[in-house]
C-alpha cells in the first residue's frame, strides 16, 4: 500500500494492530513469562515483553505500509527526510512498562500516525482493562466504538493526572513544586504511571485533566489526536504547540480549564 492511504484505511490497521499487540503483551503478563533489565537507569526499565510487542508491530507497519518511516525507541527516521507528504508512525508497545512488570493493569499499545508533523490518526489498547481508543482528524475520538469527549470542570472540582517519569533533576523539582501549590486547589491528584492512558482518560472525562513534564514522542504521539478530536486543548505545559515528532511536556484539558491550568503552572517554569 502507497503513502496514499487514506486516514480511514490506516486507523482501521492501526486500532487492529495495537489490539493485537495488546493481546501478546497481556499473555506475558498473565504467565509471568518475561524478564526485566534497566535501560537508562533503574528508573527506566524495559522487559522482553516489550521488545517482542515493538517487533510484532514494526513487522506488520514494514508489510502493509512500507513507504512509511517508523519511530520507536530502536528505530527513528531522519528528521530532515519527514517532508509534508511523508508519513511516519510513532509507536509505545507497551506504555506504563512498570506497572506492566508489576502486575497491574494499566499498560497500554500506544500507536500514533503523523502525516509530515500534523498528526492523523491514534490508536492504543489496554488489553487487560478491555479499553481501545482511538481517532483520525476531523472524525472524533471513540473508546470501544463509542463517541468520547472531555469535560469541562471548574478548577476546584478538577481531577488532575500527572506524572514525573524518570527525571529525577532540576524538573523534578520544578513540578514537585507546582503539584505542592496546586493540590489545594484541586479535588484530588492522580498518578497512575501510564502517559497514553492518563491522556485518554482526560479525552473521556475520566481525568479532568492530565500534565506531565519530561514525555517522549511515543508517550503522546497517539493519545494527543485522541485528546484533541474529543474536544481537549492540547500544548505543552507552557503553552506551546506540541509536534507528535518531537519530545516535550503535555497539558491535556478542556479549553478553559486548560487556560487556568496553564496559568497555574507558568510561575513555576516548566518547559
Amino acid at each position: 500500500m502507497s503513502n496514499e492511504a487514506s486516514s480511514t484505511e490506516i486507523l482501521e490497521f492501526a486500532r487492529h494492530l495495537a489490539q493485537e499487540t495488546g493481546q501478546i503483551a497481556l499473555r506475558y503478563q498473565k504467565t509471568q513469562g518475561f524478564s526485566i533489565t534497566d535501560k537508562i537507569s533503574h528508573y527506566d526499565i524495559v522487559t522482553d515483553a516489550d521488545q517482542e510487542c515493538e517487533r510484532h508491530v514494526i513487522t506488520q507497519i514494514r508489510e502493509r505500509f512500507p513507504e512509511h518511516y517508523i519511530v520507536s525507541e530502536e528505530t527513528r527516521p531522519d528528521p530532515e527526510q519527514v517532508t509534508e507528504d511523508t508519513y511516519t508512525w510513532v509507536i509505545d508497545p507497551i506504555d506504563g512498562t512498570t506497572n506492566f512488570a508489576q502486575g497491574l493493569p494499566l499498560f497500554a499499545v500506544s500507536i500514533g500516525v503523523a502525516k509530515g508533523h500534523v498528526p492523523v490518526v491514534g490508536a492504543i489498547d489496554a488489553p487487560a482493562l478491555g479499553l481501545t481508543f482511538s481517532a483520525a482528524q476531523g472524525q472524533g475520538a471513540y473508546c470501544n466504538g463509542e463517541r468520547i469527549s472531555c469535560q469541562e470542570k471548574p478548577f476546584r472540582d478538577c481531577a488532575l493526572a500527572t506524572g514525573f517519569g524518570c527525571d529525577r533533576g532540576a524538573l523534578f523539582d520544578s513540578m514537585t513544586q507546582f503539584v505542592h501549590a496546586i493540590t489545594p486547589r484541586c479535588r484530588s491528584l492522580r498518578i497512575c504511571g501510564t502517559a497514553c492512558l492518563d491522556a485518554c482518560f482526560a479525552a473521556c472525562g475520566r481525568h479532568t485533566a492530565y500534565m506531565e513534564p519530561a514525555l517522549k514522542m511515543w508517550d503522546y504521539a497517539a493519545s494527543a489526536i485522541i485528546a484533541r478530536e474529543a474536544g481537549c486543548t492540547v500544548t505543552r505545559i507552557n503553552g506551546s504547540e506540541l509536534s507528535p515528532l518531537c519530545h516535550g511536556s503535555i497539558l491535556i484539558a478542556a479549553p478553559a480549564l486548560h487556560t487556568q491550568l496553564h496559568d497555574a503552572a507558568a510561575p513555576h517554569h516548566i518547559e
